[in-house]
């Protein structure tokens, strides 16, 4: 019992500074998966936006609900095509996340 509490009280005093570094909390925050949108565009309309003659631009839906449509338009506002956007997860490096921390921690 009375080496259960000791653990404890051990364990309090530990985490607390580390809850507290700001390093800490950068690498929580670095965990998480960060949300982007693939485009996916004909190849010709790819080739016209690395040219920089389309842009991505949202249209309102016609049928009177809610949401936006993704199109290319040329720079004068023309469509030019509708495409579609799939949402992905990308997950952070965590042995880079790892030693970034390791190295504030020596730092501090």
């Amino acid at each position: 019992m009375l080496c259960e509490k000791s653990q404890n009280v051990l364990m309090k005093k530990a985490k607390e500074p580390i809850a507290k570094s700001p390093a800490f909390i950068d690498f929580l925050e670095s965990i998480k998966p960060e949300q982007v949108f693939d485009v996916n565009m004909s190849g010709t309309a790819r080739e016209l936006y690395e040219k920089g003659e389309l842009v991505l631009t949202y249209s309102t839906k016609k049928d009177g609900q809610d949401g936006l449509i993704p199109t290319l338009s040329g720079k004068d506002g023309k469509f030019f095509e509708q495409v579609t956007l799939n949402q992905r997860n990308i997950s952070p490096e965590l042995s880079s996340t790892l030693s970034n921390l390791s190295m504030q921690q020596q730092l501090t």
